[in-house]
């Protein structure tokens, strides 16, 4: 017997189910499985198609098969997977905003230029940025590190301790 015969379909038996990708009326794209409608999206909408090709290729396609239906490399389909397992799907989503004045390693190096005493105006000339940007840095660096109501300094806290007895202290003296 040959493999062809495997595939063919019984009399009788409803077709099998395609993959498809689809243009709608509306305008969007439909990627469906058989009858049942699986993502719906706008065309322009990058951040949904990367996560239909994510969610597709979890459920079993193979990415080959992906990179076929969407119309891109199978690279590109595992580059975005590789996106997901280090970021979650919000890596698949690209920024919103203004690009980032600093990288986060330039954000360390700052961060310890003011420890080490430098001012805003110095630390900004280095990395040529304005005042601002790095103050807004420093502003934020610091309500991430000192939640509020911990102000005290660490001196003033290690002399709260020292004029409050031990429980042990405190069971000594009532022997």
């Amino acid at each position: 017997m040959e493999t062809t015969n495997l595939i063919q379909q019984l009399p009788g038996m409803p077709a099998s189910y395609e993959l498809r990708r689809e243009l709608a009326s509306d305008g969007n794209t439909l990627i469906s499985y058989g009858p049942r409608v699986l993502f719906r999206f706008d065309p322009a909408d990058r951040g949904m198609r990367n996560l239909a090709m994510v969610a597709l290729t979890e459920a079993g396609v193979t990415g080959k098969r992906v990179a076929e239906l969407f119309g891109v490399r199978a690279e590109h389909v595992s580059r975005l997977r590789s996106k997901v397992a280090r970021g979650g799907s919000k890596a698949l989503v690209p920024p919103i905003g203004p690009p980032r004045k600093l990288s986060r390693s330039d954000e360390d190096k700052a961060i310890r230029m003011a420890a080490d005493g430098r001012t805003g105006a110095e630390i900004a000339a280095k990395f040529g940025v304005s005042d601002s940007t790095i103050s807004r840095l420093l502003a934020q660096q610091r309500s991430e590190t000192v939640p509020l109501g911990f102000e005290s300094d660490a001196s003033e806290l290690t002399s709260q301790q020292q004029n409050c007895p031990s429980l042990s202290d405190q069971a000594e003296s009532e022997d």
